[in-house]
């Protein structure tokens, strides 16, 4: 593969993984799928990378490395590079936190652009996830008996802080990573919570809104215009940038989906918030005329690999689109393709059809072109199971003109179809099979509480977590989930269920889970009720502390029908001024574990959080 050290491959084929998770993301259409897709790379595999990841695209892959630090055992590299690399995506640049060679220029500009809104540029090369203050930015490891560690580690945001709770931006290259308060707020906005950076005191995202900065498009320094989106579907370009070489390497035509506008949309919001970039992908019509332009930065990501810069641009729909351009900053052309340097216009309309045959025992997909496809095409095939309304991609960059599918994750249908789609980003050809039956696929179980090995004092409550995956409900209901103990027989429904009250002993316990189609999946795990151990509970010092922080936080009858107070609760995030206030008085700021405004206090192993006064 591509991406895999010492494979024979030119630098212009390190981006062909990322283009081939791209088209299996972009055929996508289920309204409940994921955003993004993460490919899971062998660990054994010896990858160039940790892994790779384009901002504004919707794909990346990650070597999923099991492996932690002995100092830092709740650091988790393969989830730390999973955390990264899906940052990139949803539009975060890089932290400049790391110097290893003592420069002055950050480490982490090697593999792409440094976001410029982020607190610790004003502090490099001191890096750390906030700066001191007396309540703290901690993170709380809450999943530490998962792996299984003997109890939570509290992450300081002090980057003098001894091994093993010191910690720095999981958007940098210092490690061991956790997420900063920054970036905490950017995520809660991204998901549609408010969080207004300036309110916690860094820099307002946008402030140089209308600074001109270093501009893409070498116009007045404003913000581009973006072009609508259209009814009608999307062009498709990726290639690769080089020192000596600009190619073109993909074009397809894609369907207009909720997902793929968003995708389009989030392209022109680069590391600064307006688009601008160091290249510029231009659309050109029939007649010579600009249809469409969108500026670019390095999308590659590549961490150590900055000379090879990937990309990948989606643009409105043009039935006139002649030619798509690659240029620089300073306007000169990298590269070009046009639609007569594989057209097939040729062809009579009334043949612009692919004819699909599908068997079954075993699975294949048969296909006959109208003509033998020039160099610049790709074809797609893709599967639906109810009818055509939803599609999903089988395979991606198919080679010749059949295919076998038995084996591949697909979900049952009385009448499932197949659909060839060939293009070449400028025209599109596509056809679809005949139905067959495809058997239906039982729900797939996890149980991530208990863990083997989990203990619990007699009389202490547990809380049973799990999870399943069904490819034709997709979403489970909560009733699906049945669990169960040798023990004590029936617990309850839920993916969720606390239990009070179980029997002392080894419990073999047992998650059922059933779809629609009355098809059901298992999976076990074991729980020991100790009933020598004593159930924990906090000291009277602790209690003491906490009572009287919730005493002080929690308001009188004739308080809560009164207005809340700017900073709190209920307060206006989008104004600057309405955010955390010191209070001197406040010794609420004695608790020693304060998460974004929250304060989280460990009580009888589990976790009590109250928020703080503004």
């Amino acid at each position: 593969p591509a991406y895999v050290s010492g494979c024979e491959n030119e630098a212009l084929d390190y981006g062909d993984p990322l283009e081939t998770l791209g088209i299996l993301r972009m055929f996508y259409d289920w309204d409940d799928e994921r955003e993004f897709f993460v490919a899971a790379v062998d660990p054994s595999l010896p990858t160039f990378w940790g892994g790779i990841a384009r901002s504004g695209e919707d794909a990346t892959w990650v070597r999923m490395r099991t492996d932690s630090w002995t100092s830092a055992p709740w650091f988790h590299r393969g989830a730390a590079t999973f955390a990264h690399e899906v940052g990139h995506l949803s539009g975060l640049s890089h932290v400049p936190c790391a110097d290893g060679d003592g420069d002055g220029t950050p480490d982490e500009e090697s593999g792409g652009a440094t976001d410029p809104f982020h607190p610790n540029n004003d502090t490099f090369p001191d890096c750390a996830l906030a700066e001191l203050d007396p309540e703290g930015w901690y993170g709380f490891d809450v999943y530490w008996s998962l792996w299984p560690l003997d109890g939570p580690t509290v992450i300081s945001n002090d980057p003098a802080a001894a091994a093993p709770n010191q910690a720095f931006p999981f958007m940098g290259y210092n490690n061991p990573d956790w997420t900063d308060p920054f970036h905490y707020c950017v995520l809660l906005d991204y998901y549609g919570v408010p969080c207004d950076t300036g309110a916690l005191g860094f820099g307002v995202i946008g402030d140089a809104a209308n600074d001109g900065g270093d501009g893409g498009d070498g116009g007045d320094g404003g913000d581009p215009e973006v072009p609508p989106a259209n009814d009608e579907g999307f062009h498709f370009f990726a290639g690769t940038i080089t020192p000596d070489r600009t190619t073109i390497d993909l074009g397809l035509i894609a369907p207009t989906t909720e997902h793929l506008v968003e995708r389009y949309q989030r392209q022109f919001e680069g590391s600064d918030g307006h688009g601008h970039g160091e290249f510029l992908l231009r659309a050109l019509g029939d007649d010579g005329v600009v249809v469409a332009e969108v500026p670019f930065s390095d999308q590659g990501s590549q961490h150590g690999a900055s000379d090879v810069l990937g990309f990948g641009i989606l643009l409105p729909y043009a039935s006139d689109l002649s030619a798509v351009e690659v240029l620089d900053h300073d306007g000169n052309l990298l590269a070009m393709a046009t639609a007569a340097d594989s057209s097939i216009d040729s062809v009579a309309e009334d043949l612009q059809k692919i004819v699909v045959l599908c068997t079954i025992d075993p699975i294949m997909v048969d296909w006959e072109l109208p003509i033998v496809l020039p160099p610049g095409w790709t074809t797609t095939l893709l599967y639906s199971h109810d009818g055509g309304e939803h599609w999903m991609t089988v395979l991606p960059k198919v080679e010749g003109t059949s295919a076998a599918v038995d084996g591949h994750p697909l979900p049952g249908s009385d009448g499932g179809v197949f659909k060839v789609v060939a293009s070449n980003g400028f025209e599109v050809i596509e056809g679809t099979s005949n139905p067959v039956p495809i058997a239906g696929n039982a729900p797939i179980p996890h149980i991530s509480a208990p863990l083997p090995g989990d203990v619990i004092a007699t009389g202490q409550g547990f809380r049973f977590e799990g999870n399943a995956t069904d490819r034709e409900d997709r979403q489970l209901d909560d009733d699906a989930f049945a669990w169960s103990s040798s023990l004590d027989g029936d617990l309850g429904s839920g993916r969720l269920l606390d239990v009070d009250g179980m029997t002392p002993g080894v419990h073999d316990v047992k998650l059922t889970v059933t779809d629609s189609d009355g098809m059901t999946g298992t999976a076990s795990s074991v729980l020991f009720v100790d009933p020598d151990a004593v159930t924990p509970t906090p000291s009277a010092e602790l209690l003491s502390a906490v009572e009287s922080a919730f005493a002080r936080q929690v308001p009188d009858e004739d308080e809560r029908s009164e207005e809340p107070a700017a900073g709190g609760p209920g307060g206006d995030p989008a104004d600057p001024d309405d955010g955390p206030h010191e209070d001197p008085d406040d010794e609420t700021t004695a608790v020693p574990w304060v998460v974004g405004g929250g304060l989280l206090v460990l009580l009888g192993g589990g976790l009590v959080v109250a928020r703080r006064r503004g």
